[in-house]
C-alpha cells in the first residue's frame, strides 16, 4: 500500500481544477510519505519543489 497524500485521494484532481503547476513538498517520513508524494504529483506532471529542510527521517 502506497503511502502518500495523493494515492487514493482527489488531490491531484483538485490541484489540476485550480490551475496550480508547482508544488513544493515538505514533511515527515521522507522515504515514503514524502517520497511517495512527489513521484505521484510529478506523475500528474507538477513541477515539484522538495524543501529539504523542511523534511525528516526517522533513523
Amino acid at each position: 500500500m502506497a503511502v502518500d497524500a495523493v494515492n487514493g485521494t482527489q488531490y491531484g484532481h483538485i490541484l489540476r481544477w485550480m490551475g496550480i503547476e508547482h508544488v513544493v513538498v515538505g514533511g515527515l517520513f521522507t522515504d515514503q510519505c514524502v517520497a511517495g508524494t512527489v513521484r505521484d504529483l510529478s506523475d500528474w506532471s507538477y513541477t515539484i519543489f522538495l524543501a529539504e529542510d523542511a523534511t525528516s527521517a526517522v533513523a
